[in-house]
């Protein structure tokens, strides 16, 4: 149950940046995929560090932090797509 109030937390954030970057940078749409590529990125990077690094509850709360992160990325990368799309769809 925590973890889901966790990911939804995630969620919410996510969202809400979506929301703040497409508010700041109207006509450069490229700029709200380039921030969630960036947080993906570095979740995954935050993976990979944690398996490089050996093992213990530091490398476990290094992975699960990277988990985290690259979901948010996705959140932020799809929230951006439907925000595109229903200006597109609100101009028509």
């Amino acid at each position: 149950m925590r973890i889901f109030l966790i990911f939804l937390a995630f969620f919410i954030v996510g969202v809400l940046i979506a929301l703040l970057i497409n508010y700041i940078f109207k006509k450069r749409r490229y700029v709200k995929y380039l921030i969630g590529l960036a947080i993906l990125g570095f979740g995954a990077y935050q993976i990979i560090y944690a398996r490089v690094t050996g093992g213990g509850f530091e490398a476990l709360g290094i992975a699960i932090m990277g988990i985290f992160l690259g979901f948010m990325g996705i959140v932020i990368i799809l929230s951006s797509a439907v925000i595109d799309s229903l200006k597109k769809y609100k101009k028509r």
